[in-house]
């Protein structure tokens, strides 16, 4: 008897709507808003036991369907608030869903051709790549390293791995404990993968909390302003602008304009040394801008602070040329030190063109601060420039809606850890957040629940070397390589068996 008929032989023991039902459930509190970090774990063992064990194809399009409409429950509660129609949520967590079917469906085929260690590998180097690639294209949302956010000595291994070290863990226990199920918790029979696991399991635990305890950030604090706009305007202010309405936007922005320099007066009055805004503080038309930036440069100039002013610019050919998302950051003696254009617009809320890609990273007397826009902290890649550079501090200007608060905060969490850099995330409509180098929560602010727009933080800007920031994306290539080796091996091991008698 072949091993995939013995595995469907097991199956009996395990209704398999049950593992649906299990493994469907769990995925739906598995990521997004709201998850619950266990259930990451968990739900991939259900499913890879459904999908391995059921040879009929109405049985295999259920449980298709099942996690595909799992995705589209998560992206249907991120997107609650946002102001896009249903079918974009409904559309685009189907895409999502089948895009993470890809590894599910390459276990299946390669797992029960290879033997030993080579087939607990598939699925989560397959899984991986998957999130690997999206990450490149549309950001590293639904990674499942996200679902861990909070557990610090776990988190640490970011700083070596990036993201894909914790989903690698993730989706290997999957694989390990169906190898454990599919021996019927014998452990006579090669042991040695399941204590193989445990043990890197273990030296990553040890890693992370040893880290923790041993080598704490030390260094000089730097106290941080960081201003929110107490209105909730968010950019849908630029669609359906015209022109007849423009008079009427310039007095909003005077009044915008006003509220964001006279609070940054207040908050260097107490001590401040660095403020900063949230994405769009400000909307601006674009013949405004070279006199909004003077009134900038007059503040920083008379109050001894580094401002970084974020605001949008509209063009006097608007809407048939787009807005610009941009933050300005402008030194003590008044020189504006760079001007910067989100490299990352989130679609389709954002029809804008890209920046050039390259994050500010300037010199102050505490050491480097870099910084970027909201969407641009989804893209381990460009964010990394922030680490190379050896910047202190992250500085991230943000604007979120309601129902994907705290998740995008929880995700700029990690981008300080793999830097080694503090962080501070000024996001309007949803948390703000600063944190140590170790992703240690020094404050927050939930827009929310507090009628106080202003966060002042005392961070560290002390730069710390790691792996991640010099070997950068590595991890998820060795994945992509040994998914190859494992790809040509099944095959070869298919071929063979075909050609005995």
């Amino acid at each position: 008897m072949d091993e995939k008929r013995i595995a469907l032989s097991r199956s009996s023991y395990y209704p398999p709507y049950m593992l649906l039902l299990a493994g469907t459930i769990l995925l739906v509190f598995s990521n997004g808003q709201a998850s619950v970090p266990i259930a990451a774990w968990l739900f991939p063992v259900f499913f890879i036991r459904f999908f391995r064990t059921q040879g009929k194809a109405l049985k295999m399009l259920l449980g298709s369907g099942a996690f595909v409409a799992g995705y589209v429950f998560m992206m249907w509660r991120i997107l609650s608030t946002c102001p896009l129609p249903p079918l974009f949520s409904i559309s685009s967590g189907m895409a999502l869903g089948m895009i993470f079917l890809l590894p599910l469906i390459a276990d299946r085929i390669m797992a029960p051709r290879l033997k030993g260690i080579a087939a607990t590998l598939v699925f989560p180097s397959a899984w991986v790549i998957i999130e690997y690639f999206l990450s490149t294209i549309n950001g590293s949302w639904f990674s499942l390293a996200y679902t861990q956010y909070g557990n610090l000595p776990l988190m640490q291994v970011v700083s070596v791995t990036g993201i894909w070290g914790i989903s690698f863990l993730i989706t290997w226990f999957a694989s390990v404990t169906n190898f454990f199920w599919e021996k019927k918790g014998d452990w006579s029979t090669d042991r040695g993968i399941i204590a193989l696991y445990l043990s890197i399991l273990l030296a990553v635990l040890f890693h992370g909390g040893a880290r923790l305890s041993l080598f704490p950030p030390d260094g000089e604090t730097i106290k941080v302003a960081s201003i929110l706009n107490p209105d909730k305007n968010f950019i849908t202010l630029f669609f359906g602008h015209h022109q007849k309405e423009r008079d009427a936007f310039r007095n909003q922005s005077a009044r915008e304009q006003d509220y964001f320099l006279k609070s940054s007066r207040r908050a260097a009055i107490n001590g401040a040394r660095i403020v900063f805004w949230q994405e769009y503080a400000v909307a601006l038309a674009e013949e405004d801008e070279a006199s909004f930036i003077a009134r900038g440069r007059e503040l920083a100039r008379n109050n001894g602070i580094y401002l970084g002013m974020a605001y949008a610019t509209l063009p006097r050919k608007f809407p048939s040329q787009p807005w610009k998302n941009k933050l300005a950051w402008i030194d003590p003696d008044g020189n504006v030190m760079q001007e910067y254009n989100k490299s990352k617009p989130g679609p389709p809320l954002e029809p804008i063109p890209p920046g050039k890609g390259v994050i500010p990273v300037l010199p102050t007397p505490w050491g480097k601060i870099a910084s970027v826009i909201c969407a641009d902290q989804d893209y381990p890649g460009l964010v990394r420039q922030a680490g190379k550079k050896k910047a202190g501090l992250l500085l991230i200007a943000s604007l979120n809606w309601k129902s994907v608060s705290p998740l995008h905060s929880h995700m700029g969490v990690f981008r300080a850890i793999e830097n080694g850099c503090s962080m501070v995330k000024a996001t309007g409509e949803g948390l703000s957040i600063a944190v140590d180098c170790q992703g240690r929560t020094l404050s927050s602010q939930d827009y929310w629940n507090t009628k106080d727009k202003i966060m002042v933080s005392n961070v560290p800007v002390v730069s710390t070397a790691t792996i991640y920031s010099m070997w950068g994306d590595l991890p998820a290539w060795f994945c992509i390589i040994g998914f190859l080796v494992l790809a040509g091996l099944s095959r070869h091991n298919r071929r063979k068996a075909v050609s005995a008698p």
